[in-house]
């Protein structure tokens, strides 16, 4: 039902995500530039739940992260899934945490605390909070205070869950915290629930002979009635940003999604030509320059859970002129025809492809350093150039070495 990462918490669509995991990604991407994090800085994410945030943030932003839960299931699921990455899974309870952070985030635990407990929370998030750091809550809210909670959600899905109120999050935070923004994205929870149903329904035929029809209907209602409600505007989704004495000059916030991610220095690029962005609607890719290549894009793969084999080694063919958007159309629509085909004479380097359905996707040469050159994912098959490679219906590869047989690449499959 969820994405890749299972991320159990709303998506952020605004951006112009298409896919579950573009607005999932899209959401922690936008995470992390509101909490301005950069390499080094240190990660505290109360409730962590399957650990997405932390992953994604350690992944892409260079910081080092703590997660706390209570799930031993969840912290033993995220704890292999992101082994190798500045990680660590405490099962503990958030009350005990004492240690400073610079940063502070917290993605849809806050429902769970209870109102008797809304102020406790926030001197917890007071006390670990480095003077200077930044502090997010993600959460979902109500709109009036004295609601109750749902009689059916507490029974069947969410136990003593208690949605806050502006007004209950002002008071918990009242002499602790600065509020620094304020974002209300509540109406894109009716396309994330509306896309877990879509999951749902197209996996349940593997699990009805298990769960049976009354599981059936209860999950239905519960994605269903909760779509309504967001789309409604009867309840919300709101992202607080908080510091404990205000930004110097004001607080800006960054929502729309970052193109450019933390990238190596000249100085770490080593024998790496360049950092690689490897992006698709189901997995990214990213390689630190200070490693080897074959024993990263392994890694990654087995990360992202991606499927990978041995491909043909294909030497490139003709000038990159030749790919006009005729051509790149002409290949589209027949793929069995050029089943593994790659060229480009600008990057004179031989190249490795194979296809991978359902995906359209585009490469492109960068700099060339320690005779080899990193191909890059681009965004979209229409933006097909001169300088562009595409490969039909599926993408490629990633990193050619040049007169190196022991280096061999992948090729990586969904």
């Amino acid at each position: 039902m969820l994405d890749g990462r299972m991320t159990y918490t709303c998506g952020y669509w605004s951006g112009g995500a298409r896919t579950l995991q573009e607005a999932q990604e899209t959401k922690l991407d936008m995470i992390c530039r509101k909490l301005e994090l950069k390499p080094g800085l240190r990660l505290l994410d109360i409730g962590c739940g399957w650990g997405s945030l932390m992953g994604f943030a350690a992944e892409h932003y260079g910081v080092r992260c703590v997660g706390v839960t209570i799930s031993k299931e969840q912290a033993a699921w995220a704890a292999e899934r992101y082994k190798g990455l500045p990680i660590e899974f405490r099962l503990q309870d958030y009350r005990t945490v004492s240690e400073k952070f610079d940063r502070i985030a917290s993605v849809g635990m806050f429902e769970h605390v209870g109102r008797k407990n809304h102020r406790t929370y926030m001197e917890v998030a007071h006390r670990c909070l480095a003077d200077g750091g930044l502090f997010l809550l993600h959460t979902i809210g109500k709109n009036i205070r004295d609601a109750t909670p749902d009689p059916w959600i507490d029974k069947y899905i969410f136990p003593n869950g208690d949605l806050p109120s502006l007004g209950q999050i002002g008071d918990a935070c009242d002499g602790l915290f600065v509020a620094e923004d304020l974002h209300n994205f509540g109406a894109d929870y009716d396309k994330t629930l509306m896309a877990w149903h879509a999951n749902f329904e197209h996996a349940w035929p593997r699990f009805k002979d298990r769960l049976g029809e009354h599981f059936y209907r209860m999950w239905s209602y519960y994605l269903l009635s909760c779509a309504g409600a967001f789309r409604a505007r009867d309840i919300q989704l709101w992202q607080w940003v908080l510091s404990k004495k205000g930004v110097p000059g004001g607080y800006q916030r960054a929502t729309q999604p970052s193109i450019a991610r933390y990238r190596p220095s000249i100085e770490e690029t080593l024998t790496l030509a360049s950092h690689l962005d490897f992006q698709t609607a189901l997995a990214r890719l990213e390689v630190r320059a200070e490693d080897r290549v074959p024993r990263l894009l392994a890694l990654r793969a087995d990360v992202e859970q991606i499927q990978q084999r041995p491909v043909e080694h294909v030497g490139p063919v003709g000038s990159s002129h030749q790919l006009g958007r005729c051509k790149v159309a002409d290949r589209l629509r027949r793929p069995q025809k050029h089943r593994d085909f790659i060229a480009g004479g600008g990057l004179r380097v031989p190249c490795v492809v194979a296809r991978m359905p359902h995906i359209l996707a585009m490469i492109r040469g960068v700099e060339k350093m320690a005779g080899m050159r990193a191909l890059i994912l681009h965004e979209t098959v229409q933006q097909a150039c001169n300088d562009t490679v595409v490969i039909e219906q599926g993408v490629v590869v990633l990193v050619a070495h040049r007169n190196d047989p022991g280096h061999p690449s992948r090729a990586f499959h969904l």
